[in-house]
C-alpha cells in the first residue's frame, strides 16, 4: 500500500519510479476493494454480487484503458496498454471517497454537491496527469487523446442516423 501512499501524494514521481515494475497483487486488491466499495453503495454483500462487480469494474477498467490507449496510437505514440491499465487502478481509488460524498450529499444537498464535484475534480486531475506521464505528451496532444474517442462516437452516431433513415 506504500505504492498507493505515493501515487495519491506524489503522482508523477511514482509514475517515473514505478513503471517499469508493476505490483499486479497490489493492483488485484485495489480491484477488490472496488468491488466492495462497488458494492456497498447499490446493493447488499453476497459472493455473488462481489464477483459481479469486481468482474464489471474490471471491464470498465480495461475498456477503458483500451480505449486511450488506442487514442494514443493513433496520434503515434508507443503503446502502453498494460501500464495505463495499471495506473488507471490507482487512479480510480480517489473514487473511494464517493460513498461518504453521497452521504454528505443526501444530508446537504449543496454541500454535498460541491464535495461530489470536487472529488469527480480531482479524479479527472489524476487521470489527466496519469495519461500525461505515461505517453510524455503536452496538454494540446492529451487533449487530442481524450477527443479522438468523443468525435469517433459523435461520428458513428451521425453515420448510424443516416443509414437507418435511408
Amino acid at each position: 500500500m506504500d505504492r498507493l501512499y505515493a501515487y495519491l501524494i506524489y503522482p508523477e514521481r511514482t509514475l517515473q519510479l514505478h513503471s517499469h515494475q508493476k505490483d499486479w497483487r497490489l493492483w488485484w486488491i485495489l480491484v477488490g476493494i472496488n468491488a466492495v466499495i462497488s458494492i456497498i453503495k447499490v446493493s447488499s454483500l453476497g459472493v455473488f454480487s462481489l464477483l459481479f462487480h469486481g468482474v464489471l469494474w474490471l471491464g470498465w477498467l480495461i475498456i477503458t484503458a483500451i480505449i486511450i490507449d488506442a487514442s494514443a496510437q493513433l496520434m503515434g505514440q508507443k503503446g502502453q496498454l498494460p501500464t495505463v491499465l495499471y495506473w488507471l487502478g490507482f487512479a480510480n481509488t480517489i473514487l473511494w471517497l464517493s460513498p461518504s460524498a453521497a452521504i454528505i450529499q443526501h444530508a446537504f444537498y449543496s454541500i454535498g454537491s460541491i464535495i461530489a464535484f470536487g472529488l469527480n475534480m480531482v479524479f479527472l486531475y489524476y487521470i489527466w496527469l496519469t495519461i500525461q506521464k505515461i505517453y510524455n505528451l503536452n496538454k494540446w496532444r492529451l487533449m487530442g487523446v481524450f477527443m479522438i474517442p468523443c468525435v469517433s462516437v459523435f461520428a458513428f452516431i451521425i453515420s448510424l442516423s443516416v443509414v437507418v433513415t435511408q
